[in-house]
């Protein structure tokens, strides 16, 4: 197995004199295998991209666990820390961000391999470069470029030659063609999911539109205030969606309308998040559906084959 976390939770604490903490993620468990699409879905807001700062180091969690080839991850220090995490890369969603303003295209291709101390020999770069860059579908002539010569789609192509060159383990996306216009959101995702096979590269992919996790994925996660509620082969959990709350992303708003999510269904109470009912079920104060014993919060559990929920009516049927 490439990647396994193992209940992972995130907590921040407020306030100076009456200080309260704050749940970003709770227990959140999957794995991830060699070459394999793990697609994580969710409204703003719900964890996700904390979730992947805490993979990469960037983020210490409160507690839980994450493995990377069967070695654990937080434990590593010093060079070999650095070494561990250069197997993990990740393309953010605002690709004007990921390149230095002041760096030509040469030189930002350059300096991952510089920092990993992968130095090629002078008469190596521009081979090394143009192969690279003729990867992701551009001419060596973007090489003496500045990125604001480059439009967001080819910039972000670029972030994706300098993930290749390090040739990675594992690749968290998290939400890559927000940002991009339609049509050059289909090429991106194009050469992204390409580069991946080709190098059998496993694939967090973050986003929030169903419509592109569903066709780049093997599998999907749906995460709800910090906790995954669903999970399912892509093609299961679109056609039979057991949690009611993946039944409402699937069926009454666009994934990339986080506004209109939160309007989709009206809170029946508020009494979850005055901590009445803090062990509860996470969506106890939305769901229709609630029952009394949804005041008991589920575990995420196997229903069918591959398909796991976290929903007390889901088990029943």
């Amino acid at each position: 197995m490439l990647l396994r976390v193992e209940k992972i939770s995130k907590e921040y604490t407020s306030g100076i004199f009456r200080s309260r903490r704050h749940r970003v993620l709770e227990e959140v468990t999957f794995a991830l295998a060699q070459g394999e699409t793990l697609g994580l879905v969710g409204e703003s807001g719900c964890g996700k991209s904390t979730l992947a700062r805490i993979i990469l180091g960037l983020t210490p969690p409160s507690s839980g666990k994450v493995f990377l080839l069967g070695q654990e991850v937080f434990s590593r220090g010093g060079r070999l820390k650095k070494e561990f995490f250069g197997r993990m890369q990740i393309v953010f969603q605002h690709p004007e961000s990921a390149l230095n303003p002041r760096m030509k295209v040469w030189d930002s291709l350059l300096e991952p391999l510089l920092l990993q101390k992968k130095n090629p020999l002078k008469e190596e770069h521009i081979n090394r470069c143009s192969k690279l860059l003729r990867r992701v579908g551009l001419g060596e002539e973007y090489l003496c470029r500045y990125p604001h010569e480059l439009s967001g789609g080819q910039i972000q192509r670029i972030v994706l030659a300098q993930v290749l060159s390090l040739q990675p383990d594992l690749l968290i996306a998290d939400e890559p063609t927000s940002q991009l216009d339609v049509s050059v959101q289909a090429q991106v995702l194009r050469i992204l999911k390409d580069i991946q096979v080709e190098n059998n590269i496993g694939l967090l992919f973050i986003s929030h539109d169903l419509d592109v996790v569903g066709w780049i994925s093997d599998r999907i996660a749906v995460m709800l205030r910090g906790q995954i509620i669903e999970h399912a082969p892509a093609g299961l959990i679109r056609r039979k969606p057991l949690h009611p709350y993946t039944r409402l992303l699937l069926g009454n708003y666009s994934m990339s309308d986080s506004k209109k999510a939160s309007r989709a269904v009206p809170r029946r109470s508020m009494e979850l998040d005055s901590g009445i009912f803090e062990n509860a079920c996470v969506y106890f104060s939305d769901c229709p559906q609630a029952q009394q014993e949804c005041r008991q919060k589920p575990w995420l559990q196997e229903v069918s084959d591959g398909h796991y929920a976290a929903c007390w009516q889901a088990v029943r049927k």
